[in-house]
């Protein structure tokens, strides 16, 4: 597998040449703005899509779309005498996975599988795919946190990203020269900050207060919004109502939302291969990883050292994290990050403690300070009594804390944690990549 490095310089180069491709050969192709192409979707799976754009009013029903779809694409497709799809493609269904015809109704997120569907009309709905599924699954994501769907863009020249974990996923599709404005807390990857510095990207406001002024300034393109801040999603809204296009990613609660994040920014950016490269890449590592992690402890992950912290429960990505370093997350009856009483603390017992915090330096003073707060509850744990608190702090706190690509060196760096067989530290910081392997380049 070639590293992070070698991977994003050929993605960047690919991306470039495409792009100029587009341009000399679209011919029909408009700047990116709210306007749409309206189309359908054919979903072989693994959030492997095709987007064909056609003129829906056209179509009486959506065998016809299948047939134009198909035909656009140079591709084979059976129907049996019960109008059942068998195979587009090449690609058959089988006891285990089925092609069916799927829509999300106009503002929701969730898709519905069409049991009749001769007579159905599928511009009246946000997206429509036929899709490849396993049975009880469902399709690729279709559209955006706001129910908005995430095809028929053209491909974005400028960027603005309202979060760090958005600026980070731009970064690591190639994408950093296409950003015009960042939240000030963005700052990573590094050449962010240089071109903040130079003025060549603009600040636009806190991660929770955008300003709207500030976005128009900039005349993105495309702004990226994120859905767990209320002040995103009325933002995403007044961009779209002024004609600006916008699109909410989901809150990042998993591993499954930050993979479908990197997919619908690479896909409404036009940078479908790099998003599909990276996403192919994370999930090796995540596998590597996996299989290295041999240990099963018990974990609580805090973000603080406080006597009554907040700690990561379930649907959240650093229970994800656990979960694949074969480990239990103590917390794990709770739901996202909680606030908890000390005394469940001692109650639940963990024998490894990791604290997310940017409240402290990577130096033995301070971790020394750190252990001598620990209210008693901490303290009756078996983390406690044998060495086995750990923090992660400075620019290790930054990757540690958002929801995006970086997600894989946070579960490398807890796996190294409880399956280290050699001496580490009790902290990591800005050299935390230092302890890294399979990960160390992202």
């Amino acid at each position: 597998m070639a590293n992070g490095y070698e991977r994003k310089v050929i993605i960047t180069a690919v991306i470039l040449l495409a792009g100029t491709f587009l341009t000399l050969f679209a011919g029909t192709g408009t700047s990116a703005s709210l306007y749409q192409s309206p189309g359908t979707v054919i979903d072989f799976g693994d959030r492997n899509t095709v987007w064909t754009e056609l003129d829906l009013n056209e179509y009486s029903d959506p065998y016809d779309v299948l047939e134009a779809a198909c035909s656009a694409n140079y591709y084979d497709y059976l129907v049996d005498e019960s109008s059942t799809i068998i195979m587009i493609d090449g690609i058959e269904a089988d006891s285990t996975h089925s092609w069916d015809l799927w829509v999300v109704v106009l503002g929701e997120t969730d898709w519905t599988k069409l049991s009749v569907m001769y007579d159905a009309d599928l511009s009246e709905y946000a997206v429509s795919s036929w899709a490849y599924t396993e049975n009880g699954a469902e399709p690729t994501v279709g559209v955006d946190a706001a129910g908005n769907s995430i095809y028929g863009y053209a491909q974005a020249s400028t960027t603005v990203a309202l979060s760090p974990s958005i600026t980070e996923i731009i970064g690591a599709l190639g994408g950093v020269n296409t950003l015009v404005g960042t939240d000030k807390y963005s700052n990573y990857p590094e050449e962010v900050v240089e071109l903040q510095e130079s003025g060549d990207i603009a600040i636009v406001g806190d991660y929770t207060t955008p300003v709207y002024e500030n976005i128009v300034k900039t005349d993105p393109d495309i702004v990226y919004c994120d859905s767990s801040q209320y002040n995103h999603i009325t933002m995403n809204s007044t961009l779209r109502n002024a004609n600006i296009v916008s699109i909410l990613l989901y809150d990042g609660t998993g591993f499954d939302t930050i993979l479908d994040n990197i997919y619908i920014v690479g896909l409404t950016m036009g940078y479908n291969w790099a998003a599909e490269s990276l996403i192919e890449d994370m999930l090796a590592c995540m596998d590597e990883i996996a299989d290295e992690s041999i240990s099963s402890e018990s974990i609580m992950a805090a973000l603080s050292p406080d006597a009554a912290t907040w700690v990561a429960g379930t649907y959240t990505y650093v229970d994800d994290v656990i979960n694949e370093i074969s480990c239990t997350n103590v917390f794990s009856g709770y739901v996202g990050w909680v606030h908890i009483n000390p005394e469940m603390i001692a109650l639940l017992n963990p024998s490894y403690i990791v604290i997310i915090t940017s409240s402290f330096s990577a130096t033995q003073e301070d971790y020394d300070q750190i252990l001598s707060i620990l209210s008693s509850e901490w303290k009756s744990t078996d983390a406690y009594k044998n060495g086995h608190i750990y923090v992660i702090c400075e620019s290790a706190a930054d990757m540690a804390q958002r929801a995006g690509p970086r997600n894989v060196q946070l579960m490398e760096l807890m796996s190294v944690i409880v399956n280290s067989d050699s001496d580490i530290p009790n902290y990591f910081g800005d050299n935390y990549r230092d302890y890294l392997t399979i990960t160390k380049d992202y």
